[in-house]
């Protein structure tokens, strides 16, 4: 359904929309995958698909120092405050660790 929020992976951000669609991606992902990039498997541009913005990338990347955190975020996720999906936070942390990837 093009109704389906689950797709609808977006965050305004600083008065920007922010579009992810880490679902999305996985999806063209997936067929092209198991279709070998042939028939209904074929696109043309499949490397332009991101990594899929998650929270195990940002994770690996403050691991391996490629990503660092303010103190007041590092202060955040040591209390086990929530990062609420689609704050400026959450955006902020997800756009990085693209770009960074």
């Amino acid at each position: 359904s093009t109704q389906s929020t689950g797709y609808r992976d977006m965050c305004e951000y600083r008065g920007r929309t922010v579009s992810f669609l880490k679902r999305a991606q996985i999806l063209v992902s997936d067929i092209w995958t198991c279709l070998d990039g042939k028939g209904l498997g074929r696109f043309t541009n499949i490397e332009k698909i991101t990594m899929f913005a998650d929270y195990r990338v940002p994770q690996a990347l403050v691991a391996f120092n490629v990503l660092r955190y303010s103190e007041k975020l590092k202060n955040i996720l040591k209390s086990r405050q929530n990062i609420e999906q689609g704050s400026e936070i959450e955006c902020e942390i997800r756009g990085m660790s693209i770009l960074l990837v």
